[in-house]
């Protein structure tokens, strides 16, 4: 997991039919196509202007990538939101999925051809766990391990978590205790192993699910670490 330029990034989504990738808002790639007037209409939404800036910057980097995958203007790539709030890409030469998460400086991106759910976390010094959030079985698998690797582990389940509701384009309409994830506290590989509720949009089973996270990653030092997690449907 890395940040990578425009057409690296479109050759790795060309070949493999997904891309995750991160971003930093003070180091944004060269020569990026100007914002539609549809995003910034959308953008105005945002309460200030760095979150402004950020929604502009995270469309700006996709459609550029989208555009040279495709071979296409940029302008001709459009970005719109679907009823949970969910991009939705409308382009010439093929079908993508798309999601986004941002914190502080850094964005994250997903693409692919498949149902895409991306989320990113920061393990700040003092990381306060919210363990309202967790059924009695991940606390307790949480409270067993050793303080110093809780706020990972539960960064791990978290994120994870949130890509998959962003891949289900459901919100937290299906509420996190509902997602039953195995191998975030031991650092093996993430299993989905149940969905107890499957609102409108994508449906999946649980067994077509591929999860991935990249925890304690260092893109800038005053960020801290970072834990990423993607979902994505077979």
């Amino acid at each position: 997991m890395a940040t990578v330029g425009i057409l690296d990034a479109a050759k790795h989504l060309n070949d493999h039919g997904f891309l995750i990738t991160l971003a930093r808002m003070a180091t944004q790639p060269a020569n990026l196509p100007d914002s539609t007037t549809l995003e910034k209409q959308l953008a105005e939404g945002h309460r200030d202007d760095r979150q402004r800036q950020g929604f502009l910057a995270r469309r700006r980097i996709a459609r550029a990538i989208l555009a040279a995958e495709a071979g296409v203007d940029p302008q001709a790539v459009t970005i719109t939101h679907g009823e949970s709030g969910e991009p939705i890409v409308a382009m010439p030469g093929g079908r993508f999925h798309l999601s986004f998460s941002a914190r502080a400086d850094i964005a994250l991106i997903g693409i692919a051809r498949s149902p895409i759910g991306v989320d990113i976390e920061i393990i700040g010094p003092g990381m306060l766990i919210p363990l309202n959030m967790l059924r009695a079985d991940e606390r307790t698998l949480l409270e067993a391990l050793p303080e110093g690797a809780r706020a990972s582990a539960f960064c791990r389940l978290w994120t994870a978590k949130e890509a998959v509701v962003k891949a289900l384009h459901c919100g937290f309409q299906m509420p996190p205790e509902a997602i039953h994830v195995d191998g975030w506290n031991t650092g093996d590989t993430l299993t989905l192993t149940a969905l107890e509720t499957r609102p409108g949009g994508v449906t999946a089973e649980a067994s077509a699910w591929h999860l991935k996270t990249w925890p304690n990653l260092v893109v800038a030092e005053e960020t801290g670490g970072l834990v990423v997690g993607a979902a994505c449907i077979a």
